[in-house]
């Protein structure tokens, strides 16, 4: 069976440059530099906003109708921790975002997830901070894309019958 990815690789090299045109000489952008209307129709529902918030809590701004999809709510005005716990997926995805804010740089995963029914997706996730002072992490953007075997399959990705995952890559995209 033929892979259809819902987007690729080269949207998020696109969109890793876009954050590096905003970053300019500095270590991070300010979230007063990013336009959403920048960004390509395609690319947008793929998209989340989360602020930092007082405690390393992490409120979803944006969440992207993609995202809405993958996980059968959506997340705007809500928390991360507040997401349900699925086989330690919920712990994993604070510890990416709790690198990111040690790091300061861009950070991309590749994960495989597993839902009933055998069917597993891939995702691609691009996660790059924005300071409003220069030097503390306040807003992550992150761009997600799942890759998918059939359209049909979309109707079974959702969290609710979620099972489990597995991280394939992870690494600091610096420079």
């Amino acid at each position: 069976m033929q892979r259809k990815q819902a987007t690729g690789i080269d949207d998020l090299d696109w969109v890793l440059g876009y954050w590096r045109s905003l970053r300019r000489d500095r270590i991070m952008p300010s979230r007063r530099d990013f336009d959403p209307t920048d960004i390509p129709p395609k690319i947008l529902p793929h998209l989340l906003l989360v602020e930092v918030q007082d405690g390393n809590r992490f409120l979803y701004r944006i969440h992207g109708t993609a995202h809405v999809e993958a996980a059968g709510w959506d997340m705007t005005g809500s928390y991360l921790h507040e997401l349900p716990e699925r086989g330690g997926y919920r712990d994993y995805i604070v510890g990416i975002y709790e690198r990111l804010l040690d790091e300061k740089a861009p950070l991309f995963t590749e994960s495989t997830i597993h839902w009933k029914e055998y069917v597993s997706r891939s995702t691609q996730r691009l996660m790059m901070p924005f300071s409003n002072d220069g030097s503390t992490v306040h807003h992550v953007l992150s761009v997600q894309m799942f890759e998918f075997v059939s359209s049909d399959d979309r109707l079974k990705l959702n969290l609710s019958d979620f099972e489990g995952f597995g991280e394939t890559q992870r690494y600091v995209v610096h420079g």
